[in-house]
């Protein structure tokens, strides 16, 4: 697919969130149309983030953030999906049924969600449950999770747990599961301040799956290939996100300089200015990160990667730690530029900010600050000292 027709998919994907945002963030309700418009335009399947064979790290960032930029949810779960998605397409071997499944199942546009976070453990790098051999030729999986999201509407469901019952909590395995191989228990409802789309809940799964559809070594996996695409979505939604409460911020200028407002507008500008400049600053996070990972990419089918897993990991965790500072300090500036005009609700301002920023304030609970942190430090202790 060329870049021009990418995006002008991309671009048609957006108007449909951006038409749908307001309701789908007022009710709570899965944002249907964002991910039929995706369907509709090709956008759910592997092929238009391949380029040349491998995976683009700018075309999911780029369909990431224009989506988010109409709507958070939407765009948050096409960040999930994409970075599992691209994630696994490097780490299943070539020809697996796996790799197969990537492309195959719901006609090769498969939405793929995750439930590798689980109640009563601390880390995704660690399972409380495990792998039961059925005796029938399946291998069956009982797990909790707190927050998992869009399971209900998933074709494909990455589930994380120990390799077996006397496996220690860190050997782990990754099963693909199809909507059919699960049993859903939903156990609660997702009521939360933002991010209200996402049709996430708490449940109790059971999973059912041949050995073929089990990857090993999960926890290299996620190193190498998952983590570096989900921080790198991840932070590509808050992006869009933020772009946004910059745009309303400039409307919001642009209409009191229509009025003839020259003092406020003058202070409002200095502010605008600063807004903008720590966007730019986001973008180029974003950019560094981008171009390390695709450079990486490039080496590795040449020779050796060019740094080590445990340094890729903590660029990647470092990206989205500053990015969900810098990202939520956007949106709050944004705010005081706006003034009230941005503090209304949805139906009575076009200028609104809040549902932005109730998005963004995400990035400080979906995955606690602090457990990226002590996962650094212990990457960062175990990193070996150059000669």
């Amino acid at each position: 697919m060329k870049e021009d027709d990418f995006q002008e998919r991309v671009t048609q994907t957006h108007s449909v969130a951006a038409a749908n945002a307001y309701r789908v963030d007022l009710s709570g309700v899965f944002p249907a149309e964002s991910v039929e418009a995706l369907r509709k335009h090709g956008l759910i399947g592997l092929t238009p983030y391949l380029v040349d064979g491998e995976p683009s790290p700018f075309r999911m960032t780029y369909a990431v953030r224009r989506v988010s930029s109409a709507c958070g949810s939407s765009g948050m779960i096409l960040a999930m999906h994409l970075s599992h998605l691209l994630g696994l397409h490097e780490a299943a071997p070539r020809g697996s049924r796996i790799a197969r499944m990537l492309v195959t199942e719901a006609d090769g546009q498969p939405l793929f969600a995750g439930i590798t976070s689980e109640a009563g453990s601390a880390s995704i790098r660690e399972s409380i449950a495990f792998c039961r051999d059925t005796g029938d030729g399946y291998l069956s999986v009982t797990k909790r999770t707190n927050a998992a999201s869009f399971l209900e509407q998933a074709d494909l469901v990455a589930v994380s747990a120990r390799s077996k019952a006397e496996a220690s909590s860190s050997d782990q395995v990754l099963l693909i599961a199809r909507s059919q191989d699960l049993t859903i228990c939903r156990t609660g409802d997702w009521r939360a301040l933002g991010m209200r789309g996402t049709a996430t809940i708490s449940a109790d799964i059971e999973c059912r799956v041949e050995p073929d559809q089990v990857l090993q070594k999960f926890g290299e996996h996620l190193s190498r290939s998952l983590m570096p695409y989900i921080q790198l979505a991840w932070v590509a939604c808050w992006e869009g996100i933020s772009a946004r409460a910059v745009q309303l911020a400039r409307a919001s200028v642009r209409r009191l300089r229509a009025k003839g407002h020259s003092d406020l507008v003058a202070v409002r500008m200095v502010r605008l200015g600063e807004i903008t400049r720590r966007q730019d600053l986001i973008a180029t996070l974003r950019g560094g990160f981008e171009n390390e990972l695709a450079a990486g990419r490039n080496a590795r089918l040449t020779g050796p990667w060019p740094m080590s897993f445990g340094d890729l990991t903590r660029r990647a965790n470092q990206l989205r730690l500053s990015v969900s500072q810098e990202a939520v300090q956007v949106a709050m500036d944004a705010l005081e530029v706006t003034g009230l005009v941005g503090y209304l609700d949805e139906e009575r301002s076009g200028l609104s900010l809040g549902r932005n920023l109730r998005d963004l304030l995400s990035s400080k609970v979906m995955v606690s600050p602090d457990s990226v942190r002590i996962t650094d430090g212990l990457l960062a202790l175990t990193a070996h000292d150059e000669a």
